[in-house]
């Protein structure tokens, strides 16, 4: 079965050809709260933030794109444009605080700043670079207008190589300083597929993104095969245990991917129902129980460090199954600073 599903995404190589193969699909991709767009409006929205790009190019024509922002819908919009462009997004921590934060902008030579009206207070007195007006606002009036002169721009020409990077994320720094993760358009094409064929996720899938997307679990686990398969993208600005099970019955989620497992605080009041749900942990995701009757949250399986676990159960099924974890070493390498 797993050589069908492949044999569909055979011809898509890079992230940007991804991205350019949803251009004429009015399949809703993105949700967010009561808002929604279809696959061609993300793309959209993409190309146009692709063109406003040139005004901060560089000579190579690939600025880094330092993005601060909770999981709204312009990071995955400038996710997009970097994809198609060929500029690099730079995943900036919230949690890494003055001269740290600093820091990890000038080591990945950030040359504009993406940030939002809840942090852009973090990044006030600090040393990190970037000239003030590389410092786009999204909920300023400023930068809505700027988006609106390159509204509906065109797709590139030319879409980057395989080996262009297209994402900076940086480590959680368990080992000492967090490093700034290299992964290229061919990288996350290539997860895209081959985590898409290990879930089973299809063009009917509903996926709820909670993970902050400048970690990879989001990026590349949600995001990178729901943007091949054609699924839905629902996000949640941010974690919440209270708001998690109210947001899966309210968006209908099939799919959700964690970085331990679900929480149990998640599950301790209400019960779920419906569908089959998915869930998919990191590396040190510990074993959860078999879910025995209806009403059990979806498991979460411990992977590998050659892959990741993923468990599908079904309400009201006898037991969770086990994805096997594919047999790859990641060949990330971390990002030095000329």
């Amino acid at each position: 079965m797993h050589g069908a599903i492949y044999g569909r995404f055979r011809t898509l190589g890079t992230f940007a050809e991804i991205v350019r193969s949803r251009a004429d699909d009015e399949h809703i991709g993105l949700r967010f709260g009561d808002e929604s767009w279809t696959w061609a409006q993300v793309v959209q929205e993409s190309a146009d933030r692709a063109a406003a790009l040139r005004r901060f190019g560089k000579p190579d024509g690939r600025p880094h794109i330092g993005v601060l922002l909770e999981n709204v819908p312009d990071y995955v919009f400038w996710i997009g444009a970097a994809a198609l462009s060929g500029a690099v997004v730079v995943g900036i921590n919230p949690t890494r605080r003055g001269e740290e934060m600093a820091h990890d902008i000038r080591h990945t030579d950030c040359d504009l700043i993406i940030t939002e009206d809840r942090l852009a207070g973090l990044l006030e007195g600090l040393d990190h670079g970037v000239p003030a007006d590389a410092v786009l606002n999204v909920d300023s009036a400023a930068y809505r207008s700027l988006v609106e002169e390159h509204r509906g721009a065109g797709l590139p020409d030319r879409l980057p190589p395989a080996e262009a990077i297209l994402l900076l994320l940086f480590s959680s720094g368990s080992t000492g300083a967090p490093k700034a993760v290299i992964c290229s358009q061919g990288r996350l094409g290539f997860l895209a597929e081959t985590l898409a064929v290990r879930t089973e996720l299809t063009r009917d899938s509903v996926s709820y993104l909670c993970m902050p997307l400048f970690h990879g679990n989001s990026a590349m686990m949600n995001l990178a095969p729901a943007t091949l398969t054609g699924a839905t993208v629902c996000l949640a600005r941010k974690f919440s245990a209270s708001g998690f099970v109210r947001d899966v019955h309210r968006y209908g989620a099939t799919f959700v991917t964690t970085s331990a497992g679900p929480c149990p605080t998640c599950w301790r009041s209400r019960r779920t129902s419906g569908t089959a749900t998915a869930a998919c942990g990191s590396p040190s995701a510990p074993r959860r129980r078999r879910p025995t009757s209806r009403g059990s949250p979806p498991a979460s399986a411990a992977g590998s460090r050659r892959g990741t676990g993923s468990v599908r159960a079904s309400c009201g099924s006898t037991g969770p199954r086990t994805a096997r974890p594919t047999p790859w070493a990641c060949p990330w390498r971390a990002w030095t600073s000329a």
